[in-house]
């Protein structure tokens, strides 16, 4: 399930999971990186963290550019 999942998350990945609960859809990594950057996660982080939810299958990827939670 989502929550187990979730459960085995990294405390980073799991804030940046739940910030980018404000797409609908498909988003970039600009979209991603405006929403969940700040003094926790920097631009570079959100980019690692979500190739890391991509990875856990979490997050799909969609073309190169989208993806979509």
């Amino acid at each position: 399930t989502i929550q187990w999942s979730f459960g085995l998350l990294s405390p980073g990945e799991q804030v940046l999971f739940r910030r980018l609960s404000v797409f609908a859809g498909t988003f970039d990594l600009a979209a991603a990186e405006r929403v969940a950057a700040d003094a926790m996660l920097d631009r570079r982080d959100v980019g690692m963290a979500l190739g890391d939810l991509v990875d856990r299958s979490m997050v799909v990827s969609v073309e190169s550019v989208l993806i979509s939670v």
